[in-house]
């Protein structure tokens, strides 16, 4: 390959992180560049409580265009490109400001011929064997191909990830008698969520995510009239007039940005299982609905789901049959795709997230756990298994929420119960 004058690039340290002191490290043009804590990483990052001994991200060369572009590795660790969140992958371009945790980076492109030398002004002696490691590679002509990269999750499930959306609850409407309007309320911000399309063309979520109220239970007050959030008063009025109906108005959108109104009364939900609860005290009692557990009340969350037919087209997504819970073992993998909400303010991007089995359910109507926390916004996302006898990732729950520093799964048992009751509907 014949470089031309653009043919490598810098990494600049902004701050002395106890692993870089402040300095400059070259790199060349077609490295593939690790930056984390295991052993192959090139740039090494101090160590963090949540993510020990990790790979956070890979820079490396499209063979085509000659870009470079940083690709996320580690899919709960903070990494921001010049103050935004990085989602899957970015462009890298001069200037670029790479900030990881409380390590800041800048990232230049470097003219002139291929450098012959790894490091320049370089102080630090605890990334010496950094240096050492780097420079037997290139006299060893060692190049990591493409094609021999771990492969992509995101390519594993390229089927699947475009029948993933986003969902965002932003108004809440009262009204009385199905028809007149009472009050409209608009979120102060959105509570985003997800959910995702089947191959018998139902889009599936989170019940939460659609009735967001129903996670509004910390807002609650032994008095009525100190409750200060509207949300949290009118569901304790419907509670106590039937002739009140709550409306949220939601925002359904897909990986391109494409987006479609609805409403929760477009959703269908099993709310036999509901908890209600009664507040207050003598003088201002009044009745709260939750689907939370209570005094190990599991029967409540198995109806955090809700479903409605996708007029869009069906998607690749296959719901597992319920009895294959039995046959989970302790710590099967589980992968997830959701829209977290910590990424670059409320912006969430599709995200990937695996985790391990924590507890082998003993009926196929029995909620599981994962045994990592997902990030709020996974809700309502679908939690798959890989069926290696028919080569295909199956879906066995959905993303309720946390407890503890666990995540609760709603069984796919559900699902099914739902579409069962919605075709004696004729829905």
């Amino acid at each position: 390959m014949k470089y031309g004058t653009t043919n490598h690039y810098a990494i600049r340290f902004r701050n002395n992180d106890g692993i870089h002191k402040k300095g400059d490290i070259q790199f060349f043009g077609r490295e593939v560049t690790y930056i984390g804590q295991t052993p192959e990483c090139g740039l090494k990052l101090p160590p963090h409580p949540r993510f020990a001994d990790s790979c956070y991200a890979v820079i490396r060369s499209d063979a085509v265009s000659g870009n470079r572009y940083i690709i996320r590795q580690e899919q709960k660790a903070d990494i921001l490109i010049n103050g935004t969140g990085l989602g899957i992958a970015a462009q890298l371009n001069d200037n670029d400001l790479i900030t990881f945790g409380n390590t800041t980076m800048l990232y230049t492109v470097e003219e002139g011929e291929q450098p012959q030398v790894t490091y320049i002004k370089h102080k630090s002696q605890k990334a010496l064997w950094i240096v050492i490691s780097l420079i037997i590679a290139a006299l060893a002509g060692i190049m990591l191909k493409p094609e021999e990269e771990e492969k992509n999750i995101f390519d594993i499930y390229a089927n699947e990830v475009p029948c993933i959306y986003k969902i965002e609850a932003d108004t809440l409407v009262v009204l009385k008698e199905a028809k007149d309007t009472l009050d409209v309320i608009p979120l102060p911000k959105a509570e985003v969520g997800t959910g995702f399309v089947t191959q018998c063309g139902h889009f599936v979520t989170a019940r939460h995510c659609v009735e967001f109220w129903l996670g509004y239970e910390s807002g609650l007050a032994t008095d009525i009239n100190e409750i200060e959030s509207p949300f949290v008063r009118w569901a304790i009025e419907a509670e106590a007039d039937p002739t009140i109906h709550l409306v949220a108005k939601l925002k359904i959108s897909d990986g391109k940005g494409k987006k479609y109104a609805y409403t929760s009364d477009d959703f269908a939900m099993d709310k036999s299982r509901d908890n209600i609860y009664e507040c207050g005290d003598f003088s201002n009692e009044y009745l709260w609905r939750s689907i939370v557990s209570r005094y190990e009340d599991r029967d409540a969350e198995l109806g955090d789901a809700a479903i409605m037919k996708w007029e869009h087209g069906k998607g690749n997504i296959i719901l597992a049959q319920p009895g294959i819970l039995l046959k989970l073992q302790e710590n099967a993998d589980m992968q997830s795709f959701g829209y977290p909400q910590h990424l670059s303010k409320q912006q969430a991007v599709l995200t990937a997230d695996n985790g391990k089995l924590r507890s082998r359910p003993t009926d196929t109507d029995e909620i599981f756990y994962c045994k990592e926390e997902y990030d709020k916004g996974f809700s309502g996302a679908p939690v798959f298994v890989t069926d290696k006898e028919k080569n295909a990732n199956i879906v066995i729950g959905i993303v309720s929420r946390l407890e503890g520093k666990r995540t609760i799964i709603v069984p796919v048992s559900q699902i099914h119960n739902l579409i069962k009751e919605t075709k004696k509907d004729g829905k």
